[in-house]
């Protein structure tokens, strides 16, 4: 991959933007496999997010961002193909839309939290009609 194609690769990570983007469904860490989709509808039917689940989250996040930013060095850094450098940008983003969902939840709950992420959802596509505009 050349400079070129290595730089554009890094700004699309750089706009930080998960608008549309599909989370991760699974992620590999550490050699074991975490189905992040498995988790978030384990925790959907939960009213509040009990203190043990609490600690598992927040141990996930600490990987996840590990993992990201690993991913982000390989496309900085790494001899990878363009194709290969395309997915990690997909592995990435997805990441970035597993922690941000994950770091929403709460004591409130699951319904509190996707009710907020649907607000930002919105607001966020408001406000890219109204850079539009």
């Amino acid at each position: 991959m050349d400079d070129h194609e290595r730089d554009r690769l890094l700004a699309r990570l750089r706009g930080g933007s998960t608008l549309g983007a599909e989370m991760a469904e699974r992620v590999e860490i550490d050699g074991t496999t975490v189905n992040l989709k498995s988790l978030l509808f384990e925790l959907h039917g939960l009213d509040t997010v009990p203190e043990p689940e609490h600690e598992r989250i927040e141990e996930l996040l600490g990987h996840l961002r590990r993992e990201r930013i690993s991913r982000r060095q390989q496309i900085a850094e790494g001899d990878i193909s363009v194709e290969e450098g395309e997915e990690l940008v997909a592995e990435v983003i997805g990441i970035d839309r597993a922690i941000n969902a994950l770091g929403r939840l709460d004591a409130r709950g699951y319904e509190e939290t996707a009710r907020e992420s649907r607000i930002e959802s919105h607001k966020q596509w408001l406000g890219l009609v109204k850079q539009l505009r």
